[in-house]
């Protein structure tokens, strides 16, 4: 019996490929009643854009560049379903074979299988070999010590110490080929498009967080200053930034420090480049939810409900494979939560005019007005609502003082509601949804990924005999 486990304890000693696919089968990958062809439903995806600043992220205004190998992964990889076994064996004697060497099809523990007595001394193994049928296993060992074979007719055979030949009927992988076939196209096209996901959340929080980060930084000066204040009048209470802002957005008569350091410490230049940095990290943003994110996470999705139906056949999938339909349903729940807080994030890019980069842009105003000088052209600094800029002031966390930056908090690897999702307008169809709280992105990335690789983990419980 095949065990559950796909990990080698000690050293590995034989590491072997075999190529289970056929040429006269290539033509026929499409008979296969497996397949799942999204040629018809979705778009291909490009190539992610090279870079690390939102600068370099931002994508050509030209026709973007086809993601070749993914295409052909996603768009033609039925029309021919052929895979590899990668056959390993470590010191302990024990086989594993997996299926591009990346899901496990099980293992089997030759020193402990019930049908061979060895002495009690593990055999050594010296060559293995898998059929390209994968109709049978064999084993070549060397063994120290007489060994006892129980044979299927029920008959019992020693052997002297020296080399054995072991044979292992496998036939319940080949009468699944066509199942095993569907499930290594499945496995790649999933992992191919998770990984997609997360590198483009990847270079978006890149983007955003070399965006925001001088301001942000401006601003925890800024509260450093309030707070020092606070010290020296403690009748006044404790002060905070986005109440020292609100003050001056209402009345136009900030406090003493923040008056001073909005004077002589928060250059112009400084806001202004913040506030071109902000706006093109909000674009790079939309471009990547867009073309990468949604369309990957959408595919993902849809290639894990037609797993999931599959996993529903229980003498084709889930008995024979052991492909489980609680397994591939919290993959998909995975990717679904993922793909709601990828959907928030788009809209948190789409208003950042009314977030962060407004609230930039309305304190170039302020200092101006401040130093008594002419306000910026409208053209080039538009001046932000008021009422919006007040509402987004007035949405800071009393944890840090600091108005909220929703898009960022996103991206903050830390358990809990995003922010961002506690804004979002209710209705009575919310009551209907069976979504749960949108968390933040990369606990949902890590998620996704630790219930893909449960799903097919392990894959096949076959029972191979002498």
């Amino acid at each position: 019996m095949l065990s559950s486990s796909n990990t080698h304890n000690c050293a590995l000693r034989l590491v072997t490929w075999v190529q289970a696919s056929s040429p006269e089968r290539a033509g026929r990958a499409r008979d296969s009643p497996y397949v799942c062809v999204i040629a018809d439903l979705f778009t291909p995806l490009p190539s992610l854009p090279k870079g690390s600043g939102s600068q370099q992220l931002m994508l050509d205004a030209g026709p973007m560049q086809l993601d070749v190998p993914l295409h052909q992964l996603l768009f033609e990889g039925e029309r021919s379903l052929g895979f590899d076994i990668a056959l390993t064996a470590d010191e302990s004697a024990r086989v594993h074979l997996a299926v591009h060497g990346r899901f496990s099809l099980g293992f089997l523990p030759l020193a402990d299988f019930p049908a061979l007595d060895f002495g009690g001394e593990t055999p050594t193994l010296l060559h293995a070999c898998l059929a390209p049928s994968l109709h049978a296993l064999t084993l070549v060992v060397s063994t120290r010590a007489p060994t006892r074979v129980s044979l299927p007719d029920g008959t019992r055979q020693k052997h002297e110490p020296g080399t054995l030949v072991l044979g292992f009927r496998t036939g319940q992988l080949s009468r699944a080929r066509h199942e095993i076939e569907a499930l290594a196209l499945s496995f790649t096209q999933c992992k191919a498009l998770a990984e997609r996901a997360a590198a483009a959340l990847e270079l978006a929080a890149t983007a955003w967080d070399e965006a925001v980060t001088p301001f942000v930084t401006k601003l925890k000066e800024l509260k450093a200053e309030v707070h020092k204040e606070s010290e020296l009048n403690p009748s006044d209470g404790a002060g905070s930034v986005a109440q020292e802002l609100l003050q001056l957005l209402a009345l136009g008569v900030p406090s003493l420090a923040v008056h001073d350091f909005l004077v002589h410490q928060l250059k112009e230049a400084d806001l202004t480049r913040a506030l071109k940095a902000t706006t093109a990290a909000a674009e790079t943003l939309l471009q990547l939810c867009v073309t990468h994110l949604a369309p990957s996470l959408e595919m993902l999705i849809h290639l894990l409900g037609h797993l999931h139906g599959l996993s529903k056949w229980p003498h084709h999938f889930a008995v024979t494979l052991g492909l489980q339909p609680k397994n591939v349903l919290a993959v998909l729940e995975a990717a679904e939560a993922l793909r709601a807080a990828c959907e928030l994030l788009l809209v948190c890019s789409r208003r950042a005019d009314t977030g962060m980069t407004g609230l930039i842009a309305w304190l170039i105003h302020a200092v101006r007005k401040l130093r008594d000088e002419a306000p910026p052209s409208t053209d080039d600094v538009p001046f932000p609502d008021t009422r919006t800029i007040a509402a987004y002031l007035s949405s800071g966390r009393p944890a840090d003082d600091l108005p909220v930056d929703e898009v960022g908090d996103l991206f903050l690897d830390l358990d809990g509601t995003a922010a961002a999702a506690a804004a979002l307008p209710t209705d009575a169809l919310d009551a209907l949804s069976t979504l749960a709280p949108i968390r933040r992105l990369p606990k949902l990335e890590a998620a996704l990924s630790a219930a893909l690789a449960d799903c097919f983990h392990p894959i096949a419980q076959v029972s191979p005999w002498l």
